[in-house]
């Protein structure tokens, strides 16, 4: 989908949304679990579009374990490091939706297994 087009724009206004209204539930303590988003260093502005559309992935449950690899590979190194280049929110929600995508790879698994 081309980036300069309105319904990518939307789409990702929309995923951009969905991550504040879960950021709030969470910091709320409404959304279970530990509060991932709460650091004060953390920044929603500073996601790209890159990570709202894994995010978008992760909560409909359609990403695939490769796409999230080349997604995370992207914000390390060739050694596995955090590249230095990397905005820390990125660092932080990248280390949040790994506890989320582990489930969505449990099921997509699951899946894969009975076909």
């Amino acid at each position: 989908m081309n980036e300069e087009s309105p319904q990518y724009k939307s789409e990702i206004e929309s995923a951009r949304l969905d991550l504040a209204e879960y950021i709030e539930q969470e910091n709320r303590g409404e959304a279970g679990g530990a509060r991932h988003f709460s650091f004060p260093e953390f920044t929603l502005g500073d996601l790209e579009d890159e990570d709202v559309i894994v995010w978008k992935k992760i909560r409909s449950q359609t990403i695939t374990p490769e796409e999230f690899a080349l997604y995370d590979q992207g914000l390390h190194d060739e050694g596995g490091e955090e590249r230095k280049d990397v905005k820390f929110s990125r660092i932080i929600f990248v280390r949040a939706v790994r506890n989320k995508v582990q489930r969505v790879f449990y099921e997509y698994f699951k899946r894969r297994k009975q076909q």
